[in-house]
C-alpha cells in the first residue's frame, strides 16, 4: 500500500483508550489552562494526557511536548498505567510527523511498561502499532509479525474493536503483494462487516478506503470509487483522514478518463492535508494533480505540482513517493520536448528504485547466499588451519627422529631397522603432505588469481597492484528483490547459482578474472592480474554470450530454475587490485573506472549492454555499437554511453560456435 494512505490503516488502535477526540479549540484551551492552573499533580497529570491523546495528529510538535511533560510527572508519581500511555502518545506524535525511528523508540518502551504490569489492552495496542512502522518502512515480515500477536491477543479479551483493527492491518499487509490480493479483499470485507456493529467511524472509514485501493490497484476503479465515497462520508462524522479518501477518489477519476474530476479532487485533497499539516498526504495529492493537469495538457502547471510533491518527497525521504514522482516529471519533460531534463530524471528514477531494491529488509534471498558462501570459505579455511598444523606436525616428528637416531647410533642393526622403518612411514606421510598441498592449492585458486595465489603462498602476503587499464563488468537481474519475496528460497538459491556457475564457464573462456557476487549482482574484470591489451574487447564478447545464455534460459528454461533478465554495464579504465582481511580474505579491485562500471549497469535497459566511451573508443572498429546519451558520473562530469548491437552478434553465433569466438583477439 502507498505509504501517505497507510497512515490510518492503524489509526483505530493509535486511539487512546476510552478517550474521546477533542475536536474544538476551546476544549483544547480549557486543557490548556487546567494544566497551568492545577495544583494537584494527578489532575494534572489526567489533563496532559488527554491534551496529548488528541492533537498528536493536528498539532505534533506540540502533542511532544505535552507528552513528555505528562511521561516525566508519570515517572514522579510512579504510575505506570498513565506511564504506558504518554510514551505511546509520544510515539503517535513522531508518527504523524513521518519520524519513524523515534516513534519505535517510544513505542517499545511503552510496549515494556505494558508488559510489566501485564496490561493486555495495551500490549495488543503497541503491537500494533509497531506493525504500523515496520509496515510504512515496507518491512512486512516483521509488520505481520506483531499484528498477529496484536490479533491473538485481542481475540484472548474477546475486544471487537482490536479484533477488527487487527484485520485490517493483516490485510494491508497483504495488499502490499499482489499474490496475496485475494487474502487481503477477504480480511477487508471481514472487517467491514464487523465494523457495523461497532461505533468506530475511523474505523469504518480505514476498511473502506483499504478495500477501495485494492479494487483500484486491479483497474476496477468505478467500483472502487463507490467505497471512497463511503470512506470519505464516514472520516467526515469525525475529522479524519478526509485527504487520502479525496486524492484516491481523484486517482479513481484519472482512471476513468475523467482527468478534470479528478483535478479537482485532488485539489481538494492537497487543501485538507494543509490545514492539517500532513505532509506525505500533501506530497501525494500534489502528484496526482500534477498526472491531472499533465493529462490535460496544462504542463507549466503540472511541472510546479510535481515538483513541489518531489521537494516535500525528499524532505521526508518516502523513496516509494518520490519513485512516482520521478516517472511522471520524466514523462512530462518528454513531452514538452526538454529531452536533458527528462533524460535526467529518467536516471533519478533508476537510482531511486535502486535504493529502493537495495534496502537491507528486501534482500533475505542475498542474505542466505552469503550464508551459503561463508560457509563454504569457514570450510576452506578449516581445511588450511589443518595442512599448518599437519606440517607443524611433522617438524616435531622429525626432531623426534633425530635425537632418535643418536641415541642408538651406536646400536646399528636396529638403526638400520629403525631407518627401514622410518622410512616407510616418511613414505606415507610425504604423499599425505603432498596430497593435502594439492587441496590447499586448489582451494587457494578458488579464491585468487593464480599469480596472486603463487605470490601469497611465496611471500606470505600480496601486494596492491596498480592496473592501468582493465575492464570492469556488472550484471544484474531484473525485479530480483520482488522474486525472491515470491520464489521459495532454495528455488531462487538454485536458480542463482545455475546463472553464475555458467557467467564463471563463460568469463574463462575470456580470460576475465571473477571478483565477487553480491546478492544478484556478478562483478567480474579483464587485464589483471596479468596485463593484456584485449581486455575490452574480451569483457564485451563476453557479455555478447551472457546475454545470449539469459535468453536461451528464458526461452527453455530448465526444471526448477526461474529464467530472469539481465542488464549488463561494462566501462575501461585505471585500476586498483589486491587482497582485503586476514581471515576470509577476498581479492578485490577498486577505483572511479569500478563506480562508472556500476553506474553503466544502472542505467542500462534491460537484455541490453551499456558500454562506457572508455571501452567504446577501444572496441568501436570491431564490434557496432549504437550512441544512447550520457550520465553525470560525478562532480558534474557527463560520460557518453553506447549499447552494444546485440543483432550482429546474434546473427554472427547462428552460424558459428560462440565457444570460438575468442580466437579473434
Amino acid at each position: 500500500m502507498r505509504i501517505n494512505q497507510i497512515l490510518y490503516v492503524f489509526l483505530a488502535l493509535l486511539l487512546w483508550f476510552n478517550s474521546p477526540i477533542l475536536k474544538a479549540n476551546n476544549q483544547v484551551d480549557s486543557l490548556i489552562t487546567a494544566i497551568e492552573n492545577s495544583t494537584v499533580d494527578t489532575l494534572k497529570l489526567q489533563s496532559l494526557m488527554k491534551l496529548s491523546g488528541s492533537i498528536y495528529r493536528s498539532d505534533p510538535d506540540n502533542g511532544i511536548k505535552y507528552s513528555q511533560d505528562a511521561i516525566d510527572l508519570a515517572t514522579e508519581l510512579n504510575r505506570k498505567e498513565d506511564l504506558g500511555f504518554a510514551l505511546k502518545n509520544i510515539g503517535l506524535s513522531y508518527y504523524f510527523k513521518s519520524d519513524y525511528p523515534e516513534a519505535l523508540k517510544y513505542w517499545e518502551e511503552s510496549l515494556g511498561v505494558f508488559k510489566e504490569i501485564d496490561h493486555k489492552a495495551g500490549i495488543s495496542n503497541l503491537l500494533s502499532n509497531l506493525g504500523a512502522v515496520y509496515e510504512s518502512l515496507g518491512d512486512y515480515p516483521n509488520a505481520l509479525e506483531y499484528a498477529i500477536q496484536s490479533l491473538k491477543i485481542a481475540e484472548e479479551e474477546d475486544n471487537q474493536l482490536r479484533i477488527t483493527t487487527s484485520l485490517i492491518n493483516i490485510a494491508a499487509i497483504y495488499a502490499a503483494d499482489e499474490n496475496t490480493w485475494p487474502q487481503a479483499q477477504k480480511t477487508l470485507e471481514e472487517a467491514i462487516e464487523k465494523s457495523k456493529n461497532l461505533d468506530a467511524p475511523d474505523l469504518s472509514g480505514t476498511a473502506l478506503l483499504n478495500l477501495g485501493e485494492l479494487l483500484l490497484n486491479q483497474d476496477k476503479a468505478k467500483e472502487a470509487l463507490s467505497y471512497f465515497a463511503r470512506s470519505l462520508d464516514n472520516f467526515n462524522k469525525v475529522g479524519g483522514n478526509q485527504a487520502s479518501a479525496m486524492d484516491y477518489m481523484a486517482q479513481s477519476y484519472l482512471k476513468l478518463n475523467e482527468p478534470r474530476k479528478a483535478l479537482i479532487e485532488a485539489e481538494f485533497a492537497y487543501a485538507e492535508a494543509q490545514k492539517n499539516g500532513s505532509k506525505v498526504e500533501m506530497a501525494a495529492s500534489l502528484l496526482t494533480t500534477g498526472k491531472a493537469l499533465k493529462a490535460i495538457k496544462r504542463y507549466s502547471e503540472a511541472q510546479r505540482s510535481l515538483l513541489l510533491a518531489e521537494k516535500i518527497s525528499k524532505e521526508l525521504g518516502t523513496n516509494e513517493l518520490l519513485q512516482q514522482v520521478y516517472d511522471e516529471l520524466s514523462q512530462l519533460y518528454a513531452l514538452t520536448n526538454q529531452n536533458r531534463k527528462a533524460y535526467d530524471y529518467r536516471v533519478k528514477l533508476g537510482e531511486v528504485k535502486d535504493i529502493i531494491r537495495n534496502n537491507e529488509y528486501d534482500k533475505q534471498i542475498n542474505n542466505l547466499r552469503f550464508q551459503l558462501d561463508f560457509e563454504t570459505k569457514e570450510k576452506e579455511i578449516e581445511i588450511l588451519n589443518r595442512d599448518n598444523a599437519l606440517q607443524e606436525s611433522e617438524i616435531a616428528r622429525a626432531g623426534i627422529i633425530q635425537r632418535f637416531l643418536i641415541a642408538l647410533g651406536s646400536l646399528m642393526l636396529i638403526i638400520i631397522g629403525g631407518v627401514t622403518y622410518l622410512y616407510r612411514y616418511s613414505q606415507k606421510t610425504n604423499k599425505l603432505l603432498a596430497e593435502e598441498r594439492n587441496r590447499f592449492e586448489k582451494i587457494l585458486l578458488n579464491i585468487l588469481p593464480k599469480d596472486t595465489a603463487d605470490e601469497l603462498q611465496k611471500k606470505g602476503y600480496v601486494d596492491a597492484k596498480k592496473i592501468e587499464r582493465g575492464t570492469v563488468l556488472f550484471t544484474d537481474f531484473k525485479s530480483f528483490t520482488k522474486l525472491s519475496e515470491i520464489l521459495p528460497p532454495e528455488q531462487m538459491v538454485r536458480s542463482i547459482d545455475y546463472f553464475f556457475s555458467k557467467f564463471d564457464e563463460i568469463i574463462g573462456k575470456y580470460d576475465l578474472e571473477k571478483i565477487k557476487t553480491i546478492g544478484d549482482a556478478y562483478m567480474c574484470a579483464g587485464g589483471l592480474p596479468t596485463k593484456n591489451k584485449t581486455n575490452a574487447k574480451d569483457a564485451v564478447l563476453a557479455a555478447l554470450e551472457i546475454a545470449s545464455f539469459i535468453d536461451e534460459v528464458k526461452n527453455n528454461p530448465p526444471e526448477g530454475i526461474h529464467p530472469f533478465e539481465i542488464r549488463i554495464g561494462i566501462n575501461t579504465g585505471e585500476l586498483v587490485a589486491g587482497i582485503v582481511g586476514t581471515k576470509k580474505f577476498q581479492y578485490d579491485i577498486w577505483g572511479s573506472a569500478v563506480n562508472i562500471a556500476a553506474r553503466m549497469e544502472s542505467a542500462c535497459e534491460v537484455g541490453k549492454i551499456n558500454i562506457a566511451y572508455n571501452t567504446y573508443e577501444l572496441i568501436k572498429e570491431e564490434i557496432k555499437c549504437d550512441y544512447r546519451g550520457e550520465i553525470e558520473v560525478k562532480n558534474g562530469l557527463h560520460l557518453k554511453m553506447y549499447y552494444v548491437d546485440r543483432e550482429e552478434y546474434l546473427e554472427y553465433n547462428h552460424n558459428f560456435d560462440f565457444s570460438k569466438i575468442s580466437v579473434l583477439n
